[in-house]
């Protein structure tokens, strides 16, 4: 489930979230229905509501596709381009419909670079985040949640503990 929330204040958050609580509350175990299987996710945008839409469609894990943009960063760094925002999406490299990250630089300059599912898969199989924590909140998984999480798991982006990414 997306809320799409344009206010980034603290009290609207605590508002939209007990208000999550009490729909739970109220649904959870009734006619047989449970709230367990649900993500829950905040956004602020209409780009980030429909970046979600579409990593759900994909059947991907939206905190995976976040980490993914931070080694993206990474190397479109080693390459001299300086992204301002990745979304994921699908357009259209050497010919063929695929999973790409759309990159947004300064000067409003936008190019594609592709999404593999090589790196997806090692990054899941590394991270191993299972199901989200409670599903009674709306997270905001997002670069800051990503990179909050590769510091949990130590070493960085270039640590000795970070994923080999060919």
């Amino acid at each position: 489930m997306i809320y799409l929330l344009h206010s980034r204040e603290e009290k609207d958050r605590e508002k939209v979230n007990a208000s999550l609580e009490r729909m739970y509350r109220l649904l959870d175990g009734k006619l047989g229905h449970t709230m367990h299987p649900y993500s829950f996710r905040l956004v602020h945008t209409l780009d980030e509501m429909r970046e979600k839409i579409i990593i759900l469609h994909d059947d991907l894990d939206d905190r995976i596709v976040e980490i993914s943009k931070l080694f993206i960063r990474e190397r479109l760094k080693n390459d001299h381009v300086e992204a301002l925002a990745l979304r994921y999406g699908w357009g259209t490299v050497d010919g063929k419909q695929q999973p790409v990250m759309y990159v947004f630089e300064a000067g409003g300059k936008m190019g594609m670079v592709p999404y593999t599912r090589q790196l997806y898969d090692v990054l899941e199989s590394f991270f191993k985040l299972g199901q989200d924590a409670d599903g009674t909140v709306y997270e905001e998984i997002d670069e800051a949640w990503a990179a909050d999480m590769i510091r949990k798991y130590g070493g960085g982006l270039s640590g000795n503990s970070s994923p080999h990414i060919h």
